[in-house]
């Protein structure tokens, strides 16, 4: 019979994904991997280079396609002058978070296998990098809009860290808790509404 290179390679990331799923990728083994598969090690080290590879090719498309979608919603406030107004950019920030969530149930499993199986490779830090990343661009987009506050003084990255860590917390704690989509989407655009009205309050924000 001849060697199918695509068949093994499926029948290797799908093993993969049941064995991380089941006991995390640093309990996993490739020699189980590769059991489960009905493939000799030697043959998993022609498809890929370590367990550390494996799981990236898993997830890094998934990961990759939700970076993706996330600059596409921010770039137009990031580039803005500061002339937005502020309930325009939380109500578009709300929009693009319920997109970013749809994106994620859309790639349920491989999120899963993320958030819960990821400790030990470069994503075991997911959550804090992506709320990292949009603290930052909060900071970018607040920075442009001190004309426009009555407390500068109180514009620190500490806050903008709390905003981002209490929303994405929110959407990444329902959606481990396995509620719905639209419950977490509700979640997410509650807790945004919440802080809207927390920092302008604490920064004094004012439209114009």
């Amino acid at each position: 019979m001849a060697y199918d290179y695509d068949k093994t390679h499926k029948n290797i990331l799908k093993s993969a994904k049941k064995q991380f799923t089941k006991v995390g990728f640093q309990a996993a083994s490739i020699r189980t991997i590769c059991k489960e598969a009905g493939v000799t090690n030697g043959a998993f080290y022609s498809h890929f280079d370590s367990k550390e590879d494996l799981f990236d090719k898993l997830v890094e498309p998934c990961v990759n396609g939700l970076y993706e979608l996330y600059s596409e919603s921010s770039y137009p406030f990031m580039e803005n002058d500061g002339s937005c107004e502020l309930a325009g950019y939380f109500e578009s920030t709300a929009e693009s978070m319920t997109g970013l969530i749809r994106y994620m149930y859309a790639h349920k499993d491989d999120f899963l296998l993320i958030l819960n199986a990821g400790a030990g490779t470069k994503y075991e830090n997911f959550t804090r990098d992506f709320v990292d990343e949009e603290t930052d661009n909060t900071m970018i987009f607040l920075e442009k809009r001190k004309p426009y506050m009555k407390r500068p003084e109180n514009f620190k990255r500490s806050v903008a860290e709390f905003i981002s860590s209490f929303v994405i917390g929110t959407i990444f704690s329902s959606f481990l808790n396995g509620e719905p989509l639209e419950e977490t989407a509700q979640r997410g655009t509650l807790a945004g509404e919440f802080c809207m009205a927390g920092i302008a309050r604490v920064l004094g924000l004012k439209d114009h």
